[in-house]
């Protein structure tokens, strides 16, 4: 047999469900708590800091409601709930102290009723500035009632023309009144001027011949306008040619035909031409505010709905005052101002149902809600719609005679499938919108987003969850669809304008991995990262990617094991924050992406500064945490030589807690620096307690629950290039030697064939040292494991639970192959 040796030059490739002869390099069966980084390899995942515990919240009882982050800035943190029968609660993300909310006067129970969604997964946000827009997905839109109108109340009559010896006539409801202008004068004197009839004369005596079948008569200037109490018909004719009296009621042919006088508020409809799409409608403003002088501007047709109600939109919540924290839940109705002016959906000012139609959501529901182009806009079945630009809350027309280039876009995609729109992700081409069976991109050839430029177009034919909304990762989109067992995962990548998208199964290699009850997902684009999780598990999904120019040199899925189940998850800032939940109440944790320790008590002789690898670990004396308060400070008996150290109340003593020593607080590093182990809980008047030996009460002592890396190894067979491996060869693995990086201890287990049990093995360890008083991580490290038995006869499997960091870069394993003297071809 001849000696081989052969490099497995990264770990960093993830879990594979291939068969161990197919997968590639650096790919492992299960990699458990790992974290793949391009630059340090696989590593161990962060811990979680606890933040503290959500007050006011009885343990368990909110894990199927609607949660959601409200990320005003770096410092502004809130996370919120709307629990079943609508009520809505936010806490600060980073002290889990909770916001008092207020509602306006008498409009408490009304906003809890839109908020109250059977299904939690209904709930839909977005957050801009102190503003959070909620949407409840089960309520249907409606508009306000049209208002009571009457035709023919008014009339108006114009006197065009004055002539002597000339009857004006006017019919009111049937009855006709006339006057008789005067006859012509006789001239002083042969060729002298015959006196002028008075306009005024004219109008007055008309309207003084106009005696009953009104309610109200009003002479301005050469205009005689009429009123009545019921629905009345007006005409009206003089001269020749019956056009020295002009008569209009409730609507005109041209906009010449108006008086330049008029009652004010008198509202009138200018039909244009015979279509219904060119009418609009005009309001007489008089300068004085009564009568005469004045100008038209355009209304709306006394008719038709004024709006949309209110209190069947989204709902606002407000962030008022930091301290105390509270908001304001309220719905955009005018109930509160803003900077002195009323916080409102903008009414329907001009035009009707047909120059100034309704939004396409008005009598359906709103699936989502976004912000692009600086518009405010909400998708609903198969429409999106986007307010005006500039001003979110206004979804009409401004002016039903002049397009305007910030006017409202209301499109519907057009397909021959059913496509109400679930989702939608701003892209650089535009919008990426998602149905339950197919992908759309809204987008502007011409720059400007406008109603005559903006088209919506089918890219792709892929099925996709319409609760897991899809995350933007920068340079691609990753969607979920699910099947009866499990979760699948598709990336599509948007090419310029007019291309068609590129579109792959990026779950191709875990295919019966992630299950179907995820719940939630969340990403991060700087740190190429995508997270599923569910509310009833403890279990993290994560999808990590790096790329460089065009290639993608990382993309790796791996699971991370919390000790509670995972309601919510958010990143921002490189920090992953999880919300859990467990019998001791509601916990937010931070986990840093990063390496950018929170914490100086752990740094190894090098200098290297890590934050303990713990989950809910903290700093038994740290001031910071006030949900729940830190517990008494640590004290050190002289008799016993021992430290005694509360652990806080906020952790569950029936798991597997460990301490882990850092520095002294002040002064010089300490003795004890380092030192870790497992804490054995007692119990006294004064609560939980643990001991350490030795003086450490003035150093940093951190707690927390263990937790395990674990990557299991696939077989490892002669590799034969391109290709692929020779597994029909006798191999025996002799050895495998494995080089890490920054980190502590790793242990090695192996799983025979034939046997239930794993069985740990320890590596030849070469000689070592660090500096005492400092924590006892290295910065490199080599694992040489003896193994001596063939590929078939077991699995392998690396492990730590210290708490420091651990990096598995690179193994090399070394044994005996023989072809069995076949040749290979």
């Amino acid at each position: 047999m001849t000696a081989v040796s052969q490099r497995i030059p990264s770990y960093t490739g993830g879990v594979s469900q291939q068969a161990d002869e197919k997968m590639a390099l650096g790919q492992a069966k299960e990699a458990l708590n790992c974290y793949p980084d391009v630059t340090l390899g696989m590593i161990k995942r962060p811990g979680g800091k606890f933040n503290g515990r959500l007050n006011g919240l009885t343990a368990s009882t909110s894990d199927t409601q609607a949660w959601f982050s409200i990320f005003r800035d770096n410092d502004e943190k809130y996370i919120s709930t709307i629990s079943s029968i609508g009520v809505p609660r936010v806490w600060n993300l980073l002290t889990g102290n909770e916001a008092t909310i207020t509602y306006p006067v008498g409009k408490e129970a009304a906003v809890k009723a839109y908020l109250t969604a059977a299904d939690s997964r209904n709930i839909k946000t977005l957050t801009i500035n102190d503003f959070t827009y909620i949407v409840n997905s089960e309520k249907v839109v409606t508009a306000k009632s049209n208002p009571t109108f009457t035709p023919k109340l008014q009339a108006t009559i114009v006197v065009n023309l004055v002539e002597y010896d000339t009857t004006y006539s006017v019919t009111v409801g049937g009855s006709t009144f006339t006057y008789l202008s005067g006859p012509v004068p006789a001239q002083a004197s042969p060729g002298a001027p015959i006196t002028p009839i008075k306009l005024s004369d004219v109008t007055n005596g008309i309207s003084a011949a106009i005696t009953s079948g009104f309610a109200t008569k009003t002479v301005i200037d050469n205009t005689i306008y009429l009123t009545f109490s019921t629905s009345t018909t007006v005409s009206a004719s003089a001269g020749i040619d019956g056009k020295a009296l002009r008569f209009f009621q409730d609507e005109v042919d041209t906009f010449s035909r108006l008086p330049e006088q008029g009652k004010h508020g008198q509202i009138v409809k200018v039909t244009n031409t015979s279509a219904d799409k060119d009418d609009f409608y005009l309001k007489f403003i008089a300068e004085n505010g009564s009568s005469g002088k004045g100008y038209w501007e355009e209304t709306v047709s006394p008719s038709v709905s004024p709006g949309i109600n209110e209190q069947t939109m989204p709902i606002v919540l407000i962030r008022d005052t930091l301290s105390p924290l509270s908001f304001t839940a309220t719905f955009l109705d005018g109930s509160v101002p803003i900077n002195n002016l009323p916080l409102l959906w903008e009414p329907r000012l001009v035009g009707d149902d047909d120059s100034n139609s309704q939004p396409s959501f008005v009598g359906k529901t709103i699936q989502d809600v976004f912000l692009f182009q600086n518009r405010l806009g909400f998708l609903t079945e198969d429409n999106v719609s986007m307010s005006q630009a500039g001003d979110y809350y206004n979804f009409y027309h401004k002016s039903a005679t002049v397009l305007s280039v910030a006017d409202p876009i209301d499109l519907s995609c057009a397909s021959i499938k059913p496509a109400t729109i679930r989702s939608v992700v701003p892209i650089t081409q535009g919008l990426l919108l998602f149905s339950d069976s197919q992908q759309f991109l809204m987008e502007s050839e011409n720059g400007p987003w406008t109603t005559s430029d903006v088209t919506i177009r089918t890219i792709a034919n892929y099925e996709c969850d319409r609760y897991l909304k899809p995350v933007d990762l920068g340079s691609t989109v990753l969607y979920t669809s699910r099947n009866q067992s499990w979760t699948r995962a598709f990336e599509i990548f948007t090419r310029g304008q007019r291309e068609n998208p590129s579109v792959n199964e990026s779950s191709k290699l875990v295919p019966e991995w992630i299950p179907r009850t995820i719940t939630r997902t969340t990403g991060s684009s700087q740190n190429g990262l995508w997270i599923g999780s569910g509310n009833t598990s403890k279990i993290l999904y994560l999808f990590r990617f790096f790329e460089q120019g065009d290639e993608r040199v990382l993309s790796s899925w791996v699971k991370w094991v919390l000790p509670s189940n995972v309601i919510h998850t958010a990143i921002q800032n490189d920090i992953l924050y999880v919300l859990c939940s467990d019998s001791t109440g509601y916990s937010v944790l931070q986990h840093n992406l990063v390496l950018s320790p929170t914490t100086g008590g752990l740094i190894n002789s090098l200098g290297n500064t890590v934050d303990p690898h713990l989950d809910f670990w903290s700093e038994v004396t740290d001031a910071t945490i006030v949900n729940p308060a830190p517990p008494t400070a640590p004290d050190y008996n002289s008799d016993f030589r021992t430290t005694k150290v509360y652990l806080p109340t906020y952790l569950d003593t029936t798991k597997t807690l460990r301490f882990v020593v850092g520095l002294q607080k002040t002064g010089s590093p300490g003795t004890a620096s380092g030192y870790t182990n497992a804490i054995t809980v007692e119990t006294d008047g004064g609560g939980n307690y643990f001991t350490i030996p030795g003086d450490v009460e003035n150093n940093y002592i951190y707690v927390g629950y263990e937790y395990n890396m674990e990557i299991t190894l696939p077989r490892y067979y002669y590799s034969l290039g391109e290709a692929g491996v020779d597994f029909t060869a006798v191999t025996t693995t002799s050895r495998m030697a494995f080089y890490t990086g920054l980190g502590g201890d790793v242990y090695f287990s192996v799983l025979d064939r034939g046997r239930a049990a794993w069985r740990s093995i320890d590596g030849a360890r070469i000689s070592d040292f660090y500096i005492s008083d400092t924590s006892p991580f290295r910065d490199t490290y080599v694992y040489k494991v003896p193994i001596y038995q063939r590929p078939d006869n077991y699995t392998m499997k690396v492990t730590s639970n210290t708490p420091f960091p651990v990096s598995l870069v690179a193994m090399q394993w070394e044994g005996q192959y023989s072809p069995g003297f076949f040749r290979r071809t």
